[in-house]
């Protein structure tokens, strides 16, 4: 069944579209696992409490004005801080800054998800939602209210970093200052800060009498998140090298910013891991300045809403979009710690820990020369939080009738959607500006590109699915699944699994057995040396071959090809 269209209310208000489905008594049995059809997930950070009201956007990097609030909405496991912007691979051993061991970071403590402003009687309410938070007060946001291009100022606290402004406020867990940016002052005025621990956020009230925004239509806002130091109270930089359990690393200089995140990036550009670019060059050159928003306060005075479409930082209607969605699964908060139990084997590489050298508790201690493990329901996998994200380009023709068709992507080893946005004849608009088959084209992050489409990360793929069919109409015979290398694998185990569910197959370059080595995998599934790589029981994709029966598929190997060699896909033929 195709997807409902739209309504203008719906499009305006950030409200999620149920797809359009016949009684169950009509319809017989679903296509695909029961989480594609599984009502919406839960996440505290897009619950509203108090004051609030508006539903946020669930686009990254853009904003809207809803129910009297201004919004913008930022991204997950874009809190790099400052660096150089590696490319694929290097960004799974090449890091930039890096969080404290301990265990209490979750190596994403500082991860800004949402900034919202509102006017109330006798103050601004700021409210700022992180993805993960354990202790409130390990991170500290610098809110910067007023100010003009041009004349950036110093923030407070040791930041080390400067931004236009007339006062800077900062809050860390349940308190804050205001400091005037001209003299670096602080005021006699307190913000009011509260922390909600299960929703991740934090609600500040700053005083009219120390900021007016009342009747102005272009206030400069600007907003960055890092590390707190609570026993000396001020900003946590990062040292060079590698972190300890007290301190962030990365660093590229004696005084680098303090900030892992900026807020108001509308400009961030989609071909990068994390869409994080722009910013790393920021927080690099410690200058914030690129990153503000001008919030008209008289049109949060009337309530009207305004997706601000067609403007900068706007929602947009088609083309890329970075989408926010919440997964049924937590595992932990943040991303996955060395530490976790049953992680990667010893020898074997992931995305965001780079080589493993084993020891996690519960891992089997033989060593696994591989990319990625098999993260079933007992791991942590490499993206675990509640929050997941996927990239779209939208067509910019209307849907048919039926719906949009779907082209479901799944990237290789440790490899984002956003490593293959390459120009106007890339992936994303050879196949979604088709005329006559106009096809949305999703990517998703699978948890981290490195499972092998095993427990959370396989099943994130349905998730995505199920979140795009809440917010665009989509044809339910028309979709394709495809991949390349360890993605080719998970695309192919996955379309043979659910042959009911996905219409075709294109697999290109796909291994056979999971987890594999290219190279040596790739040469044949069966040779001695296979013994160093400890394959998952089960995992052979050959066995599933006879399901295939209805399902068209298209698969690419090349004989020339020294990664993933011909033998590999003539295994399946």
């Amino acid at each position: 069944m195709a997807a409902a269209a739209p309504t203008e209310a719906s499009v305006l208000h950030g409200a999620a579209l149920p797809p359009a489905v016949a009684p169950a008594a009509e319809r017989g049995p679903l296509p695909g696992p029961s989480i594609l059809h599984a009502p919406p997930a839960r996440a505290p950070q897009f619950e509203n409490t108090g004051v609030w009201r508006a539903q946020p956007t669930r686009v990254c990097m853009t904003s809207a004005y809803r129910a009297g609030e201004f919004l913008y909405q930022d991204c997950v496991w874009d809190d790099n801080g400052g660096g150089p912007a590696y490319r694929w691979y290097f960004y799974t051993f090449d890091k930039d800054y890096t969080y404290p061991t301990a265990p209490k970071y979750r190596n994403n403590a500082a991860d800004l998800v949402e900034v919202r402003l509102k006017p109330l009687a006798d103050a601004t309410a700021v409210r700022l939602t992180f993805n993960t938070m354990t202790e409130p007060d390990l991170v500290a946001t610098t809110i910067a209210l007023g100010g003009e291009a041009g004349q950036a100022k110093p923030v407070p606290h040791g930041a080390d970093t400067v931004m236009p402004g007339q006062v800077f406020v900062t809050v860390h867990g349940t308190g804050g200052d205001i400091v005037d940016a001209a003299t670096g002052q602080a005021r006699s005025e307190i913000p009011t800060v509260t922390t909600d621990l299960e929703r991740r956020q934090v609600d500040v009230r700053i005083p009219y009498s120390a900021f007016d925004p009342r009747g102005q239509r272009a206030v400069r806002v600007g907003a960055a998140s890092g590390l707190w130091d609570s026993a000396a109270g001020a900003y946590l930089r990062p040292r060079r090298g590698q972190p300890t359990e007290t301190q962030p690393g990365g660093a590229l200089s004696d005084h680098p910013s303090a900030f892992f995140n900026a807020a108001f990036r509308y400009d961030e550009p989609f071909d990068a891991a994390w869409r994080d670019h722009r910013q790393l060059a920021a927080i690099t050159a410690g200058d914030l300045s690129p990153f503000f928003a001008n919030v008209d306060f008289t049109k949060l005075a009337t309530g009207r809403n305004d997706n601000l479409a067609g403007e900068r930082g706007g929602v947009p209607s088609s083309g890329f979009m970075t989408m926010l969605f919440a997964s049924h699964q937590e595992t932990n908060q943040g991303r996955r710690l060395p530490g976790d139990p049953n992680g990667p084997r010893l020898g074997s590489f992931s995305q965001q820990n780079g080589f493993s050298q084993g020891g996690e508790p519960g891992t089997d201690s033989r060593p696994g020369l591989a990319f990625g493990w098999p993260c079933r329901d007992d791991c942590t996998p490499d993206l675990a939080g509640r929050l997941q994200r996927y990239l779209v380009y939208v067509p910019r023709v209307a849907p048919p009738p039926g719906g949009y068709a779907t082209l479901l992507w799944l990237n290789g080893f440790a490899i984002n959607a956003g490593d293959q946005v390459t120009g106007n004849r890339d992936l994303w608009h050879t196949v979604a500006e088709r005329s006559d088959v106009p096809t949305l084209v999703v990517g998703t992050d699978a948890r981290g590109a490195d499972e092998w489409g095993y427990g959370q990360s396989g099943a994130s793929n349905f998730e995505t699915l199920a979140d795009l069919a809440s917010r665009f109409p989509v044809d339910q015979s028309r979709i394709a699944i495809s991949g390349f290398s360890s993605g080719a694998y998970s695309a192919n185990k996955l379309a043979l699994t659910f042959p009911d569910l996905f219409s075709q197959a294109f697999i290109c370059d796909g291994l056979d057995v999971a987890p594999s080595f290219p190279t040596i995998n790739g040469v044949a599934d069966k040779l001695p040396v296979d013994t160093a790589i400890v394959h998952e029981p089960g995992s052979t994709l050959s066995d599933l071959l006879p399901s295939r029966r209805d399902q068209p598929v298209m698969e690419w190997a090349g004989s020339s090809d020294d990664f993933i060699p011909y033998p590999a896909g003539r295994l399946r033929l």
